[in-house]
């Protein structure tokens, strides 16, 4: 036998007969003996299939009836494939018309062969005798347009599980079945099902006609199991990496439940709401290219929205905002789909000359209780922040640059320790991501930071080491949390019309925050490898690092230990190098005059700090005390010469500029660092012709 067709019914009434008598009119004479009907009942009461059972061979020789307890369609279609005898089968739903001519002319003859796993056909639909065989938008897979193989990674859909005829062996093999949900469980079936085939055979011809019917009384039940069943379709597109069938899956919710779920009465259910926060999670951890129209995505919005008002956050949120229109929507929509509170968000656009403020303002419109836009002239990100700031009135502040975008349990997280610890300042560890090859690596002081403050996973605790470990964290002001009254107190603000912003402001809260905590939940995702990032361009935004310098070295009394020292200067030394080499030849001339008087005017007891701390490695002492002998020497413009920097800052080619005498060079770097540093550096000149 090839086909069994399988037919899950409960209390059809008069819509029994009708469906078998089409069923059975649509099948050639010719291909009787080689399909079988098999009716699941699911426990019916209304008589109607016992009706049928006294007639069975008048209807068609291959009818079956098996009688069953009633446990829903989806254990009733699972109870069909384990006893049907085709070799394949077919699912179809006793209020629907089966067009079965195309599939038996096209399709049995591929199927005798075992050529596919699975077939299809076209889908039509009537509505009050309407009939609708086009489709568009987020039904489009409802049909197909020629006859041939269909990659499933080119596809995607996820609708209209009756036009497929599958291999009974492939779906008990691979286990694949309907799940347990009496609502919305033939999608999470046929996708697990096509992905798993790879690929099947399509005709364009209609074999399918659905009913439309308005009916459906709406329960807790069938909604919860509605929710349940379009979140393991979009669970099973993050894992598989199916950005069309996540996009799909998530109109579905819209199409589906929007009109339901708008309503007071489900946003308390204790079932529902936790099935909607996921969607907030999903959202955030999915696919960027949007291929929901407007209206669906803010109706998708306004629901996550909804669910995930239990509380009032501590925390607002602070993002300037300067045109950023191409990535400015994942920014704010990581603030709204975040699983948990409501957080207040102050949006500073800086005179932007894109479409930034229109996205703001969509935002606002839809969400006026979480975001507050100001609009300025164009002032730079320091004195954005600080109009934010101005304007903050809850306990704590955070800040995020409008191309990153928050983790979706950030305010879940960063709420509990802050309940917890109440800390002056909270460092979080993002994660960063590589806008051209769209992957995600780990922060840059991954490692040192769990370190710094002996973390386990998931893990938080309250920093008790010297103030200095924390100097050498990567300096991001969007990776802390600060308490605004301890801000207040220090009237703090940072630093306004420079780039390079986040240094002085790093160590100034570092060395005055009393209570300091670090957890190892991801904070943001900071995006990198962007065209025109402030930390990739080569001009004069590099000299903006002298008065940056000059401004938290002036912050610096006499309550700073020799340990906060000894770091502060290893940062300068690590930064004035890193400037040195980003700089283009344009702007190295004054870069490096500039540097020359700024490290003249360094107090010694700070170099001096720095050489005799034990904390920091020999070979970057040794580095930058060349550096420091040179910078402040005669011969520093030497440091202009890109050929002999050759972008190494080794201590025989610096120290006192004597880049020739190479055995003095030698002698030097053996007394000042050792005979095994002088061999390993000795060695990389020879291998490496550094």
């Amino acid at each position: 036998m090839i086909l069994s067709i399988i037919l899950p019914v409960y209390n059809p009434g008069a819509v029994l007969d009708d469906c078998i008598n089409r069923l059975v009119q649509s099948i050639d004479e010719e291909n009787k003996q080689e399909i079988e009907i098999l009716i699941i009942d699911d426990g019916s009461t209304d008589g109607s299939v016992e009706n049928l059972d006294d007639c069975i061979s008048d209807c068609f020789p291959q009818l079956r009836i098996i009688h069953i307890s009633h446990m829903g369609v989806a254990k009733a279609r699972n109870y069909g494939l384990a006893n049907a005898l085709g070799e394949y089968v077919q699912f179809i739903d006793v209020d629907d018309v089966y067009v079965g001519s195309a599939v038996f002319h096209k399709l049995f003859p591929l199927m005798k062969n075992h050529e596919y796993s699975v077939f299809a056909g076209s889908f039509s639909d009537e509505n009050n005798f309407k009939y609708t065989t086009s489709f568009s938008g987020d039904l489009d897979g409802y049909t197909f347009k020629n006859d041939g193989i269909i990659l499933y990674r080119d596809y995607q859909f996820d609708y209209g599980f009756h036009r497929f005829i599958f291999e009974r062996d492939f779906l008990i093999d691979n286990k694949i079945l309907f799940p347990d949900l009496i609502r919305f469980q033939d999608p999470p079936f046929l996708v697990n099902a096509l992905y798993c085939a790879e690929k099947f055979y399509a005709i364009k011809d209609v074999i399918y006609c659905y009913r439309v019917h308005d009916d459906i009384k709406w329960d807790e039940k069938k909604i919860a199991d509605c929710i349940s069943g379009i979140a393991l379709n979009v669970d099973f597109s993050l894992k598989k990496l199916l950005p069309r069938l996540y996009w799909y899956s998530l109109s579905r919710l819209v199409r589906l439940l929007y009109d339901h779920l708008i309503q007071p009465e489900w946003q308390t259910n204790k079932l529902i709401i936790p099935l909607v926060k996921q969607f907030g999670i999903a959202i955030n951890n999915g696919f960027n290219d949007r291929l929901l129209n407007d209206e669906d995505f803010c109706k998708l919005s306004q629901i996550i929205h909804l669910y995930s008002l239990n509380r009032n956050s501590d925390i607002t949120i602070v993002i300037p905002v300067y045109n950023v229109g191409k990535y400015l929507r994942q920014c704010l929509e990581s603030i709204v789909f975040q699983t948990d509170s409501l957080c207040r968000t102050i949006i500073v656009n800086d005179g932007s000359t894109d479409n930034s403020q229109e996205i703001c303002e969509e935002f606002l419109l839809h969400f006026p209780c979480m975001f507050e836009l100001i609009n300025t002239d164009n002032h730079g990100l320091g004195a954005a922040r600080n109009i934010g700031l101005k304007k903050v009135n809850t306990k704590y502040v955070s800040f995020l640059d409008s191309d990153d975008w928050l983790d979706a349990y950030f305010i879940k997280n960063v709420s509990e320790n802050l309940e917890k610890y109440n800390p002056d300042l909270l460092f979080t560890l993002p994660k960063c991501y590589d806008n051209q090859k769209h992957t995600v690596y780990e922060w840059m002081d991954h490692e040192n930071y769990i370190s710094t403050f002996c973390l386990n996973e998931n893990d938080s605790s309250i920093f008790t080491g010297d103030k200095g470990k924390l100097y050498k964290l990567e300096v991001n002001a969007n990776r802390k949390v600060y308490r605004v009254e301890f801000l207040n107190e220090l009237n703090f603000t940072f630093p306004e019309g420079t780039k390079w912003e986040d240094l002085r402001p790093h160590i100034q809260l570092c060395h005055f925050a009393g209570r300091i905590v670090g957890i190892s939940n991801t904070g943001m995702y900071y995006r990198t490898n962007l065209p025109n990032q402030i930390t990739s361009r080569r001009g004069a935004e590099r000299l903006d690092f002298i008065d940056v310098v000059e401004d938290f070295l002036s912050c610096i009394n006499d309550d700073y230990s020799n340990n906060e020292i000894s770091e502060i200067m290893s940062l300068i030394i690590k930064y004035s190098l890193w400037m040195i080499e980003m700089t283009d030849v344009d702007y190295i001339y004054e870069l490096i005059a500039k540097l020359h008087l700024l490290y003249l005017n360094i107090p010694q007891h700070y170099y001096k700090a720095y050489l005799s701390s034990e904390n920091i490695k020999i070979e970057d002492k040794s580095i930058g005390k060349g550096f420091f002998c040179l910078i402040t020497g005669h011969q520093y413009m030497k440091l202009t010469d890109y050929d002999k920097r050759n972008g190494l800052y080794k201590y025989w080619l610096l120290n006192n500029g004597k880049r020739k005498n190479i055995v003095g060079g030698a002698l030097q770097c053996i007394k000042d660092s050792g005979f095994k540093y002088f061999l390993i550096h000795a060695y990389k000149k020879i291998i490496f012709k550094v």
